[in-house]
């Protein structure tokens, strides 16, 4: 199975969202995540989440890693670098959502997945100029 992330990037900030109440990881933050519906390609999924989520028409983006989940399940997470220019609230699907300088991400309670992607992104800091 396949998740798609977007890594939204303004400035020096990316943005990371709260779970809800009732799921996995419950009260956790993450990036903006996905399932891709059936035979949905994954940039088309990436696409349609980022508008019901944040009504965002994604512009610029770009694979920008993929890996093995450290999640319960057998899930293949591929993660986007996406133009964070337009995102604003309100935030679909999420309790809460915050723009953060990625040195800060090492605050909040993070989903196993977004600490495998703030470790890459640590190393690979590099968003669209504006």
């Amino acid at each position: 199975m396949h998740v798609v992330c977007g890594i939204a990037g303004l400035g020096e900030n990316i943005l990371i969202c709260k779970r809800g109440r009732g799921g996995p990881y419950a009260g956790r933050w993450e990036f903006p995540t996905a399932l891709p519906d059936a035979g949905e390609m994954l940039e088309d999924c990436l696409e349609r989440s980022l508008f019901e989520r944040f009504s965002l028409n994604l512009g610029r983006f770009e694979r920008f890693c993929s890996f093995d989940s450290a999640s319960k399940g057998d899930f293949r997470v591929h993660a986007f670098r996406v133009d964070g220019v337009g995102i604003k609230p309100p935030f679909s699907g999420y309790d809460d959502a915050k723009w953060v300088n990625v040195n800060k991400l090492s605050r909040f309670a993070l989903v196993p997945d977004a600490v495998t992607l703030v470790n890459v992104l640590r190393k690979n800091i590099v968003f669209f100029p504006h």
